[in-house]
């Protein structure tokens, strides 16, 4: 899913290396009680790579 918004932000930019180096997509993975950030970049314009980030638990009331 990241990817695939990380392709329609590049073609709203007709795929600019300057601007598409700069996008982020950010995406939240919850299960159960716990959750984690996910990012995707593409920093050369041409690979993307994703960052996780850590899980974090949601207070359970």
């Amino acid at each position: 899913m990241l990817k695939d918004m990380l392709i329609r932000l590049g073609n709203e930019i007709s795929w600019t290396t300057a601007i598409l180096q700069k996008l982020k997509t950010i995406g939240f993975i919850h299960g159960g009680l716990n959750q984690m950030l996910m990012e995707l970049d593409c920093p050369e314009g041409y690979v993307c790579r994703v960052h996780k980030g850590d899980v974090y638990k949601i207070a359970d009331c």
